[in-house]
């Protein structure tokens, strides 16, 4: 060892480490003795024993010097006399457990085994210190100051100690602003002052500043290396930055000082965050001894200070540390010892059994006790909550026993003891083949249409190769529950990828079937592919054929509403016949919301909340309405009056939350906060937002602890999971963030939704310097896994998204080939617009072709798509055929209609043809500013210029209309045939000014028709200035003539 760990661990030189570690521990336990009676009512009768075990033990290791392993405090608790038999491993090479993080149970190996079994004096002995340890101050009195003289009065100037206690005294009654700015001002005028150096740096670690707090901290270490509290404060910040041997020696070197100022929470706090460094370092046998140190901490032990409340806290959650105890045994190869820590878990009062159970399994599988593993399995399948991670051990039963049948028997004599529970149904639904589980499935459902969850599972089950008994299923479902035929649809539709396919099939299954399920659930795939018009007729349809059937009435009402037919909404909801139903009322005031008549809606929504005030749902309806009118204190009260009825519900926390964010009100979201954590601390949802707290604030590896933790109980928890993964970008840990999505990769290969989360965050990533390192990342992650659609898609968007078109191309082209039927249109669409940033034009023209081929339903899209190709290349006779055939399959298409009507107005052709197609794009679509330029522009070319003007005016007094240039121009040619010069030269103006952009416009495209429209515009302004006829856009061939004189010698221009 060097001289520095000599003189920082004197107990621990020598040759005898168990001797060495007996007297460390001897000493410690008098220290903790000396400090038991601090406590307000000593230590319970079971601590006591405990310290009289390992205080025996400790002196016995003096006498005896034995070099064997020693029995800690817990396992001196939880060895009773040894009568069970001799348990013997009999599967060696067994894997870990699905649902268990890969490298917390697998047995070390070779030199990580080695490193595993080395002891706590062995492993402090081979860790080098941080400067702060080696270098003492030389402005220090050997190397520290005498404990009489703590401020160094001899030296230290006397402004300096009075700045110094006028600091204390503020900090001391919650003024940590002011005693700051003393502080410093004391040390400008000694920089050596050892008590400001700590005192300092505690505040800034009050104000979580914990980073500047600790450089005074080491600064005052080096005057004073004997400062044991400034030690632990620098060892948990080395903790927290994941500095693991740092954070081992920093806090041991506190422990060992004599006489310690430490108060004995410290002192356990201290053993924790030791033992967690040390297995994070791979040394299990010393974290063993650490973890066990810390769980001998009396039951009763003070906690009213901040850290004693924090120690409190973790004595909660020791179920966890006997766990983790238990996992450092497994690696060790310890398993009766793992056992038994696992045993002493079960009866902890907040541990995860859903993380418990499956070790339990593990070890009996390894002990070659098959019965007592289907147990645990059938255990936690009866007592847990479905998911993945629940019915996971049963298939690892299942996998390494071989007794499938014996398993999903037990599992279905408990699903119908249990009445057919829906947690076990779909338990038992995972076990089973699909024909079996589908049955299963069906059965339950007929029986109890009420249980949701089943049916999406057996819609899980049904896609996609069983779409039709899918539809039969839905269609059932919603015979029989009429009014949750939302939900059922929702269960079908969600899960088609082919949403064409699926309107297809269910058109024909309305016009087969004729009843209004069938109409109701094409409906809901009409509107959900974003066909409104198509949808309110079907919903219609189904209500016709069922006039009780209230929620298609109801999705009329929202068609309505989103065609912007507000009043049309209002008159078929008066219609509803049965007016007291409360759904009724709730969408009456939800129509009064969509239309902003907020205080119409407060007063239809005051006698539901009368009715029932304790209605959580109406109550956030109130807040929503609430807030909208900007009444944010009663909306407050509202959102404070549900977490009264209900401290628990997430909801409400989180609208506040929001509502207070909006408000920059950071009090009251601190004191809301306190309040959740007091409520549901241990919930996903607070410490998700303890953790977007420390993000917030750029505290990233408490962040990161906090989301490891979420990611370790529930591996399916994906919003933990991807913000583990943004905090590890932030901290630039590229490794890391590579190994937790290979690691999920490996645990499940067809896990698609690591592909989702690489994608969403990369296109997320705001710094430069990001980009390169995630782009690099993000491909050797997905290189990992087997080229589906999916993956080659993902490494297609990266090299488009990096500018690497060429890779882009080739990875969307073996995407495609590898597709079935049901490619995406979005994956087409991006290859088609890279073939047009590549200018390969007949590739983009060719796939669309492909595509309309594939797809006939949906050939009018690639038309429609083919002709605007076809009007940016300048081929106009190509983009009017393309209209034209689009026409042929959707008559009634808004848009097609709209531009060729444009189109042969603009080359004065078919003008009472296109006039039509315009007013037939205007029923749909009332305000749309373009439509209403197409009626004017067409009324300009058939000579009717007084009407061009009204339309082209309602055209420019649309949102979208008031500053296009090519419209102004319009209504400027329009104005001056119509006689009215001067303000054709205004709005000619306007025109000029809109399109004067055209420098900075985005695509070359776009530069090219904004300076057309300029150039024109100015032409015609310069022509008018000069009394020359401006050169106006010709009319329709039949009328050129009738206005060639009045264009040729316009009167009267200004």
């Amino acid at each position: 060892m060097t001289a520095s760990n000599e003189n920082l661990f004197p107990s621990f030189t020598g040759k005898a480490p168990p001797v060495s570690s007996a007297i460390h521990l001897t000493k410690s336990l008098r220290n903790l003795s000396k400090h038991a009676g601090r406590t307000r009512r000593g230590w319970s009768a079971q601590s006591s024993a405990r310290l009289a075990i390992v205080f025996g033990l400790a002196v016995s290791g003096l006498a005896g010097c034995s070099t064997g392993p020693s029995i800690t405090p817990v396992e001196a608790d939880a060895a009773a006399p040894e009568t069970r038999r001799t348990r013997e491993v009999v599967r060696p090479d067994l894997p870990s457990p699905p649902s268990v993080a890969v490298d917390a149970v697998r047995p070390r190996v070779d030199d990580a085994l080695g490193r595993a079994r080395m002891s706590y004096a062995a492993v402090v002995d081979s860790l080098s210190l941080p400067d702060y340890l080696t270098a003492p101050d030389e402005a220090g009195t050997d190397g520290a100051q005498s404990a009489s003289d703590p401020l160094g009065v001899d030296q230290t100037p006397t402004a300096s100690i009075r700045a110094y206690g006028r600091a204390r005294d503020r900090y001391r009654h919650g003024q940590p602003a002011e005693a700051r700015q003393l502080l410093e001002e004391a040390l400008r005028l000694d920089p050596h002052a050892h008590q400001v150096l700590r005192l300092l740096g505690r505040i800034y670690i009050d104000m979580n500043q914990s980073a500047k707090g600790a450089l005074y901290l080491r600064q005052a270490v080096r005057i004073r290396p004997d400062d044991a509290w400034s030690l632990y404060q620098l060892g948990r910040f080395a903790h927290g930055q994941r500095r693991w041997a740092e954070a081992i020696v920093t806090l041991e070197r506190a422990l060992s000082i004599e006489p310690s100022d430490l108060d004995i929470v410290v002192t356990y706090l201290s053993r924790y965050l030791i033992g967690q460094s040390l297995l994070q370092l791979g040394h299990d046998t010393a974290g063993i001894e650490q973890l066990n140190a810390y769980l001998s901490m009396p039951d009763r032990l003070s906690r009213t200070s901040r850290m004693g409340r924090e120690l409190g806290f973790l004595h909660r959650q020791r179920g966890a540390v006997w766990v983790q105890i238990g996992d450092a045994h497994c690696r060790l190869g310890e398993y009766a010892a793992a056992d038994r820590h696992y045993r002493l878990a079960i009866d902890a009062p907040t541990v995860n059994r859903a993380a418990l159970h499956p070790r339990q399994v593990y070890l009996s599988l390894r002990f070659g006790e098959d019965e007592a593993a289907i147990d645990s399995a059938i255990d936690q399948l009866s007592a847990g909550e479905y998911s993945r991670q629940t019915f996971a051990p049963a298939h690892y039963v299942i996998e390494h026993t071989g007794q499938p049948e014996r398993i999903i028997q037990r599992v279905r004599d408990l699903y119908d003891q249990s009445h057919r529970s829906t947690r076990l149904a779909e338990a038992l639904a995972a076990l089973l083949d699909d024909d079996q589980a589908v049955a299963l499935l069906v059965e339950h459902v007929s029986v109890r249409p009420e249980d949701y969850a089943v049916g999406q599972t057996l819609m899980d089950r049904l896609m996609p190769d069983r779409l039709d008994q899918a539809v039969q299923v839905t269609l059932t479902l919603i015979r029989q529950r009429p009014d949750e035929a939302v939900t059922f649809a929702e269960m079908l539709i969600d899960r088609v990828s082919d949403r064409a396919n699926l309107r297809e099939a269910l058109r024909v299954e309305a016009d087969r079937d004729k009843g209004f399920a069938a109409h109701y659930l094409y409906a809901q795939a009409l509107q959900r592919s974003g066909l409104d018009d198509g949808a309110l007729f079907a919903y219609e349809t189904a209500f016709e054929r069922n006039p009780d059937f209230l929620v298609a009435q109801i999705g009329a009402i929202e068609m309505l509403l989103r065609a912007g037919d507000h009043e049309a909404a209002q008159e078929r909801l008066a219609s509803v016949s049965d007016e007291s139903d409360p759904r009724v009322k709730r969408f009456r005031v939800m129509v009064h919301m969509r239309m902003d008549q907020y205080d119409a809606a407060m007063v239809e929504l005051k006698p539901l909340i009368d009715r029932d005030p304790r209605d959580i749902s109406l109550r956030e309806l109130q807040a929503e309405i609430l807030i909208a009118q900007g009444n944010n204190y009663q909306a407050e009260l509202a959102l404070l009056s549900i977490l009264d009825m209900a401290p628990t519900y997430e909801r409400a926390y989180e609208s506040l939350l929001s509502l207070y964010a909006q408000l920059q009100d950071q009090t009251k979201s601190a004191t809301l906060m306190r309040r959740m954590q007091s409520s549901i601390p241990n919930s996903r949802f607070a410490r998700l937002r303890r953790a977007a707290h420390f993000i917030a604030r750029r505290q990233y590896a408490q962040a990161r602890s906090l989301l490891e933790a979420l990611v370790a109980e529930d591996r399916d928890d994906l919003e933990a999971f991807r913000d583990l993964a943004g905090v590890l970008v932030q901290m630039r840990s590229w490794g890391q963030v590579e190994q937790l999505f290979v690691q999920r990769v490996e645990e499940d290969p067809e896990d698609e939704t690591v592909v989702s989360l690489l994608l969403m965050m990369y296109r997320e990533a705001d710094q430069t310097d990001q980009l390169d390192p995630y782009f690099q990342m993000a491909q050797r992650v997905l290189g990992t896994m087997a080229e589906t659609y999916v993956v080659l898609v993902a490494q297609a968007t990266l090299h488009d998204r990096a500018g690497a078109a060429d890779q882009a191309i080739a990875a969307y082209h073996r995407a495609l080939a590898i597709a079935d039927d049901s490619r995406d249109d979005a994956v087409v669409e991006a290859l088609i617009r890279l073939y047009l940033e590549q200018d390969r034009i007949d590739d983009a023209l060719a796939l669309m072709d492909e595509q309309a081929e594939r797809n006939p339903d949906q050939a009018g899209d690639w038309w429609f798509l083919k002709s605007t190709i076809y009007e940016q290349q300048g081929q106009p006779d190509m983009a009017e055929q393309m209209l034209v055939k689009v026409l042929e399959v959707d008559p009634d298409n808004p848009v097609a209609n709209n531009n060729l009507g444009y189109s042969w107005a603009e080359a004065g052709r078919n003008l009472e043809l296109a006039e039509a197609m315009i007013d037939k794009a205007l029923a749909a679509r009332p305000d749309e500013a373009a439509y209403l330029d197409s009626k004017g522009w067409v009324l300009y070319k058939l000579g009717r210029f007084a009407q061009a003007v009204d339309w082209l005016k309602r055209a420019a007094a649309r949102p979208t209309g008031r500053r296009d240039p090519l419209l102004h121009d319009h209504l400027g040619d329009a104005l001056w045939r119509n006689g009215d010069r001067a303000q054709a030269k205004a709005i000619w103006q306007l025109a000029v000014a809109y399109s004067d952009k055209h420098k900075l416009a985005g695509s070359p495209e776009a530069r090219e028709y904004l300076l057309k429209v300029h150039t024109a515009a100015k032409a015609k302004l310069s022509s008018a200035a000069t009394n020359q006829p401006p050169e106006v856009a010709p009319i329709g061939p039949m009328k050129d003539a009738e206005h060639d004189a009045s264009s040729a010698a316009p009167p009267d221009v200004k």
